[in-house]
């Protein structure tokens, strides 16, 4: 059996945060279809529409108010961890002149002597 393998972007079920953006972003879909049946109900001019949208625009605002944070602190995030692997990064040329060096030093100082 040949399996192939896959990175994915699909959020850790045990980062909270990760856990938090999946339900904002259900929420906001949610609030979405709510709002498109709105225009719906405005168009067939029923009454009680526009105080049902009226309370589907705050619930709105709040959520996406819940999401402009959410998605700071998750850029936050990223840019933290892309901070953390740029520290974890090996300069070669650095290392490759440093090696060098030292044993330049060593081959200046003669031939190996062994140790008793």
């Amino acid at each position: 059996m040949n399996q192939a393998n896959h990175t994915t972007d699909a959020p850790r079920i045990d980062d909270p945060l990760d856990a938090q953006l999946t339900e904002v972003a259900a929420t906001l879909a949610d609030l979405k279809h709510d709002m498109q049946a709105m225009q719906y109900r405005i168009r067939l001019d029923d009454d009680g529409a526009v105080r049902d949208n009226l309370r589907l625009i705050s619930d709105l605002r709040n959520w996406l108010k819940i999401a402009f944070e959410l998605e700071a602190k998750f850029n936050d995030r990223e840019q933290a961890r892309a901070g953390q692997a740029a520290a974890y990064t090996v300069d070669f040329d650095h290392a490759r002149d440093q090696i060098r060096c030292r044993l330049d030093r060593l081959r200046r100082c003669g031939p190996a002597k062994c140790l008793p």
